[in-house]
């Protein structure tokens, strides 16, 4: 029988990601780092081997991790975009199941490398766990469909609908009686669930936002309240709580390490977190002051510049002298649907999601989400009009929507892949295509104009106050100067940490400049900030 080692050796190969060049800058330019990367790209699902080696499952970077308790070391065990994924367990044999949530599919991980579905067709497949045998694979649908499902992994029979609208059955674990122990997200439940015959007992209630159980070597059940980040140690025969730990935050998941310990994911502090269970004293093992920037935008403060990120799990505020970061607003806490992009206007926030396909407008000040408009398809960039209408890019569609009055209106424009837009000082809009062009679209007469191509694979595009263009090539990792009529093209910077997310399109990354011409760049390889200021020239002698 292979050893536990030999199982997670065979199952990985793993290596750390390389090391990238330093960005360098041009002549007359200098880049600084401004806020320092962190490892992972936002964490969700986590499950852990009896070597201590912990996996994290990442909806939002399509990713999956590994991170080894006893050494530190991050490496990803699955990137983009197969690696998309809610929750993940690991069998004896070293396969790694997942649960790809918008997909609706299971997929895993052979212990020679193969990845291949194991189930489709199950709308919000979220928390997954083996049965004891593991020959079935139980899966939990939460807030994209509501039920529990019973895979068999011999082959012998189809996916079977144990129960529906049961009220969001998160992470949940299988007890030694075969027992399904877990939260019901919607109801505040924590409940028991014969799998066999879909009987369903309620163990406690008022629970805010429960979203995972776990069951210890003493068979003591613990419960993750995401609503308070409370961890509770339930009795299954009375249902009292007993609070073990306050965690920050946007917590997610939890699992119990080979120490006995309780390992809680953070989502928005790319965070895991080490509760003792007897003496509720938490530790956090790794965390990070950004989780996975997409897109940055800037605003001038009273004492200086201003940045707005979408860091996907919250949008930040960072000082663009110091470098400090601070929320302006992260998920669980408000209804944040993980927005990837940024502009602001009127004092307002606005995001848009491309996985949830959703806009949101926030307060800048408040942090307060105003307004949600959902049915979008994959939106990567919205801009609020003077007139309050919005212009959303939907690459998906190569197509530009003018939201107005709860209607979406298709421009005529054609354009290909469109996945950034920026208002010119004329009022006109300036639309980054995915392929490397720029056009200028004015919106009155609907007349495009090329501005340049053959620019890479763009992922964003401003207009500097001094009226250049700026854009982000993610393919040649280069942030580019145009002038306005784009006949004169230089690189300011390159090798720079951006692009994460790449295909079908450049998902990932963004940049911004202030009003004294300083351009900030959302380094989501990294999950750093970098500042590219200008040098003056030095004296004459």
């Amino acid at each position: 029988m292979k050893t536990a080692t030999a199982i997670v050796s065979a199952l990985l190969l793993l290596a750390s990601q390389p090391v990238e060049a330093e960005p360098v800058a041009a002549d007359g330019y200098k880049v600084s780092l401004l806020v320092p990367g962190s490892a992972f790209h936002t964490l969700n699902g986590i499950t852990t081997t009896p070597d201590g080696r912990v996996f994290l499952a990442s909806v939002s970077s399509d990713s999956i991790f590994s991170f080894d308790l006893k050494s530190g070391a991050v490496s990803t065990v699955v990137g983009p975009p197969l690696g998309h994924s809610d929750d993940v367990v690991v069998a004896r044999d070293g396969t790694l199941y997942w649960t790809a949530i918008v997909d609706g599919i299971i997929r895993k991980r052979a212990p020679d490398g193969t990845i291949s579905d194991v189930a489709k067709d199950i709308p919000g497949a979220n928390s997954l766990a083996l049965s004891r045998d593991e020959t079935h694979l139980y899966v939990g649908q939460v807030f994209l469909g509501d039920g529990l499902w019973d895979v068999d992994l011999t082959g012998g029979a189809a996916p079977r609908h144990v129960l529906h609208d049961i009220g969001g059955l998160n992470a949940f674990t299988v007890d030694a009686d075969g027992m399904i122990y877990g939260p019901l997200w919607e109801r505040g439940e924590v409940v028991r669930i014969d799998p066999r015959t879909s009987q369903m007992k309620t163990l406690a209630k008022g629970l805010d936002r429960p979203g995972s159980v776990r069951i210890d070597g003493k068979g003591r059940l613990f419960a993750l309240e995401n609503g308070t980040a409370k961890v509770w140690n339930i009795d299954r025969g009375n249902g009292r709580k007993r609070m073990i730990a306050q965690l920050p935050s946007a917590p997610d998941n939890m699992t119990v390490a080979p120490s006995g310990h309780l390992l809680v994911s953070n989502m928005a502090d790319n965070a895991v977190w080490d509760v003792d269970p007897e003496s509720g004293r938490s530790v956090a093992l790794i965390s990070g002051q950004l989780a996975f920037p997409r897109a940055i935008a800037v605003v001038q403060g009273a004492d200086g510049p201003l940045l707005y990120v979408t860091d996907t799990c919250s949008i930040r505020i960072v000082d663009a002298r110091t470098g400090r970061v601070r929320d302006l607003v992260r998920r669980i806490v408000a209804d944040l649907r993980l927005p990837s992009s940024i502009n602001l206007a009127d004092g307002q926030v606005i995001t848009s999601s491309e996985l949830l396909g959703a806009v949101q407008i926030i307060g800048q000040e408040s942090g307060a989400v105003e307004k949600t408009i959902t049915g979008f398809d994959k939106p990567s960039d919205v801009l609020k009009l003077a007139n309050g209408d919005l212009l959303l890019a939907e690459p998906s569609r190569n197509r530009l929507i003018l939201y107005k009055n709860g209607q979406q209106l298709p421009l005529a424009a054609k354009v290909d892949a469109p996945v950034s837009l920026a208002q010119g000082r004329d009022g006109s809009i300036l639309v980054a295509e995915a392929k490397g062009r720029i056009l200028r679209i004015a919106l009155d007469t609907g007349l495009e104009t090329e501005i340049a191509h053959g620019l890479g694979q763009l992922c964003d595009v401003i207009v500097s106050p001094d009226g250049t263009i700026l854009a982000l090539d993610v393919a040649d990792r280069r942030l580019l100067e145009l002038t306005p009529d784009g006949k004169a093209v230089r690189t300011i910077a390159r090798d720079l940490p951006v692009g994460y997310l790449a295909e079908p399109y450049p998902r990932s990354g963004g940049i911004a400049v202030s009003e004294d011409g300083a351009i900030f760049i959302a380094a989501d390889v990294e999950n750093a900030i970098y500042r590219v200021d200008r040098q003056a020239a030095p004296s004459a002698q």
